[in-house]
């Protein structure tokens, strides 16, 4: 034990060393406790592999449960916390760690893993067949990481790494060769020293490149989703308060996000609006409007059914005979509902329809809502588990509705239809629910109107300008907004994933570029209709077009998508899409990700592919030898007489080598005939004396001499594998 003790050392050290190096950058706090545990685990795990190791077939199943066993907990932890963490664990792996992202499971699951990977690998190539560049391999992983992060390991981990990677290598060979003595006198120090100091020297002095580290990207993307305070003492709703589009500018994967249950398509499913332009195609959330949360809003918005608008009009109309100043579409109702199923992916919000007015959990019990006056609705947990099913009831922007309610919209400006609603609402006989419903309509005006005083901002000039001349012949903000959306649609803008716009601005994309993604299409579209006083929001959300079966329908990362929201004046908010179509169509998308699954049955499948991989692996390192002799006594079956029995030979002889660590390429036939009696007690000469006949005789051997050789070479094979 004391001479595997000096063996095993240095590799322990190293494998802790790596460990520690890697872990400082998640837990640099705890670095010491970190460290001890890691020379603790890494310790036992040698140990432990030697003693597998002295049972090579046996030693491997266990080492093969050992390894499944872990795999399953990594699993296990990965996802047994995957709803829990702040960030999913790809960002959490990229993202500076402070208070908002750690997260202890994370770190234990990169503690377990790193450590029992590198006592593995290091193990096996220092302890069984030493390869020196499979230990700097090794060495080298936490160098890979920091370099992702763009980070600097510290000088301590760079000096310790290297001296005791150096010390492994000289260490290793002297240990396996047994007539050399160890030695660590004054010079090899010294000689260690000077090479590592220079080393860190001249890391030091080599400029550094300026890059924007891609963990930076993701420090701005955790920052976003700091929490929003709402309004209430018992909800705190997490809703992004930055968009800048980046959500959209990325390739799809095919990752199922949500399985929607609707006959309504294609239905556009909101997430969030933004209020403010910042700018370079960024938005920012009001605060003034998120402090506007309420809970039991579900009360009012039921009345904002224009459906029920038209109504009361219709009654008025009649009871004071003027019918005929009013088309009145023949509408009872718009009330639709759809069933969302998030598909493992938690939401800090609730999707929603444009013209939601009721939200219901199904299968279990009711959390409370909170919604702002953009209808983002958010749950009163910090988020809505993906076990939970619920459903949105909501008033329908779909083709029948949609044209009946323009040709209605189109007989107002928001002055007249504010003064109908007032006069309808002043009639003595007007019903009940009709008063309560023109009053609402009535308020979402004005708030529109606020909105827009609030939130128009300075627009450039020439966007302005654009707005201007794209709407001179309109006459109602329908006409205006749709006036807009048909500008990209027809004058040569195009969509383009990952396009690389030549300037941040947004005047940019609309008068030069004319290329870019939904982001733009929607921020661009905003700007224009705010610049003609219309009250216009950018929303963002998921479009929902890809059918499934049974009226489920599927909702993708690919299905993200910016829109903008205008406020109508006879109907209420309105959606408009003026992002042009894909180059790449939908069923093309679908193809090249229909085989993608969430994250977390990713996440099993891959682990399930490793834990296949590795266990194939192992069990060909551990029947290679029964592989190669196979191979071996099969090629003699093919080869010509003569080379047979050379071949056999020099197998045989190559076998002895390698059983007794000498050098048999010296040996005479008769030298290793004698050495094989010496040490095994075996006699060889069937196949020396026929070699002999080949080779210096240059007479053929006979069909019967071969097989006698080749029986010989068996029972060699065997007492070989006996001796120990």
């Amino acid at each position: 034990m004391k001479e595997y003790a000096k063996k095993a050392a240095f590799p322990i050290i190293l494998s802790a060393l790596l460990v520690s190096m890697i872990m400082n950058i998640y837990n640099g706090a705890q670095i010491v406790p970190i460290t001890v545990a890691a020379f603790v685990v890494e310790g036992i795990l040698f140990f432990l592999f030697k003693l597998l190791s002295k049972r090579k077939v046996l030693g491997g199943l266990i080492y093969t449960v050992i390894l499944i066993g872990v795999l399953f907990f990594l699993g296990q932890t990965l996802m047994s916390n995957w709803y829990d963490a702040p960030i999913p664990f790809s960002s959490w792996f990229y993202a500076a760690q402070d208070e908002s992202t750690a997260f202890l499971p994370f770190s234990i699951l990169l503690f377990v893993g790193f450590s029992f990977f590198l006592a593995s690998v290091l193990f096996y190539y220092t302890q069984i067949i030493y390869r020196s560049a499979a230990v700097l391999l090794c060495s080298l992983i936490p160098f890979a990481i920091y370099a992702k992060r763009y980070e600097t390991p510290d000088i301590i981990y760079i000096a310790a790494v290297l001296v005791v990677f150096l010390a492994l290598m000289v260490h290793q060979r002297q240990l396996s060769d047994k007539d050399f003595k160890v030695f660590t006198d004054g010079s090899y120090w010294i000689s260690v020293t000077i090479f590592v100091a220079a080393v860190i020297a001249f890391a030091v002095a080599v400029p550094k490149f300026e890059v924007t580290p891609l963990r930076d990207k993701f420090d701005e993307m955790i920052e976003a989703m700091e929490g929003v305070s709402v309004n209430s003492d018992r909800a705190m709703g997490k809703m992004s308060t930055i968009s800048s589009g980046s959500d959209f500018s990325a390739e799809p994967t095919g990752q199922m996000y949500y399985y929607v249950l609707s006959d309504d398509a294609p239905l556009y499913l909101k997430s969030q609006s933004y209020d403010e332009y910042e700018g370079d195609r960024k938005w920012s959330v009001s605060k003034e409007y998120y402090e506007m949360g309420y809970s039991y809003w579900e009360n009012e918005m039921s009345y904002l059914d224009y459906a029920t608008f038209v109504s009361a009009l219709k009654e008025y109309a009649e009871d004071n005979g003027i019918s005929e100043q009013y088309f009145i579409p023949d509408i009872k109702s718009s009330v639709k509902t759809a069933e969302i199923y998030a598909s493992d992916f938690p939401s800090q919000y609730a999707l929603t329809a444009n013209g939601i007015f009721g939200i219901t959990e199904i299968d279990n019990e009711m959390r409370v809502t909170f919604r702002n006056p953009h209808g983002d609705i958010f749950w009163e947990s910090s988020y809505m588990p993906p076990t939970d099913k619920y459903r949105i009831t909501y008033y329908s922007e779909n083709n029948d509705i949609r044209n009946g309610a323009i040709k209605f919209a189109m007989q107002f400006d928001r002055n007249s239809f504010k003064d109908i609603c007032t006069q309808i609402f002043d009639n003595p006989d007007t019903d009940y629910v009709f008063k309560a419903a023109v009053k609402l309509f009535s308020e979402e005006c004005e708030g529109a109107e606020k909105y827009l005083d609030d939130t128009k901002g300075e627009i450039p000039q020439r966007i302005v300008e654009l707005a201007e001349e794209i709407t001179a012949d309109c006459s109602s903000d329908y006409e205006k907004a749709a006036a807009i959306e048909e500008y990209f649609l027809t004058n040569g803008y195009r969509y383009q994933l990952g396009y690389k716009a030549s300037s941040p601005d947004i005047e940019t994309f609309i008068f030069k570029d004319k290329t870019g993604i939904c982001a733009d299409y929607a921020t661009a579209y905003v700007l224009m209709a705010r610049a003609v006083d219309l009250p216009a929001r950018y929303t963002v959300g998921f479009l929902m077009t890809e059918p499934m079966s049974e009226g489920y329908y599927a909702v993708r990362d690919r299905d993200a998508h910016a829109w903008a929201e205008v406020y109508i004046a006879g109907y209420g908010w309105m959606t408009f899409d003026a992002t042009p179509a894909s180059v790449v169509s939908g069923n093309e998308l679908a193809q090249n990700a229909e085989n993608n699954n969430d994250p977390v049955k990713t996440m099993v499948i891959f682990l399930i592919v490793v834990a296949a991989a590795v266990i194939v692996a192992i069990l060909l390192i551990l029947f290679m030898p029964m592989i190669k002799e196979g191979v071996f006594r099969i090629s003699l079956g093919f080869s010509g007489k003569e080379k047979a029995v050379v071949k056999l030979y020099r197998h045989t002889a190559w076998l002895i080598a390698k059983k007794f660590n000498i050098n048999t390429k010296a040996f005479s036939t008769v030298e290793l005939c004698e050495y094989s009696k010496n040490e095994m007690f075996y006699d060889i000469s069937p196949i020396t004396k026929l070699v002999e006949k080949v080779c210096y005789g240059k007479i053929a051997p006979q069909k019967e001499e071969i097989e006698k050789s080749i029986d010989c070479y068996k029972t060699l094979y065997t007492v070989i594998k006996k001796t120990k």
